[in-house]
């Protein structure tokens, strides 16, 4: 139930840092601090504490699924990642999403939260559809 109460939290300050017009250049990254879970903003600036969570919304048209692939890519291979003999600093994951109402309006959405020994650095998140780059998305973590 947490992670429930947790991800609809996320939702709705990812949503309220975006445009309405629906197209890739209306993506945007957001972050939720717990100090002000009250107060969601759009960041390219995040404070590396676990818990901390990014990630991004993007406008839709219709009720159809959506399938993007999300790559992100980080400074260096997180610590956390090293019981996985992890050889890279890019996690990527095909998402098939379904769109949600919030407020009236059609989304789709993902976030991520920091974990103990992720790296600070800039971060680099690169959205594709249908095998076309649709959007990149930076920030950085301090």
């Amino acid at each position: 139930m947490k992670a429930f109460k947790i991800t609809l939290l996320i939702f709705l300050v990812i949503l309220s840092g975006c445009s309405e017009s629906g197209n890739s250049s209306d993506i945007k990254i957001a972050q939720l601090t717990q100090n002000s879970p009250d107060k969601p903003k759009e960041s390219h600036l995040l404070i590396n504490k676990p818990g901390n969570v990014y990630g991004w919304v993007m406008h839709v048209a219709d009720d159809k699924p959506v399938t993007i692939k999300e790559e992100i890519i980080l400074p260096q291979i997180p610590l956390a990642w090293n019981d996985v003999a992890a050889t890279s600093n890019i996690y990527t994951q095909e998402l098939i999403l379904t769109p949600k109402i919030v407020r009236g309006e059609k989304v789709i959405f993902s976030f991520c939260e920091l974990a103990e020994g992720d790296p600070n650095g800039k971060y680099v998140i690169n959205l594709y559809n249908q095998g076309s780059k649709i959007k990149t998305l930076e920030f950085t973590v301090q």
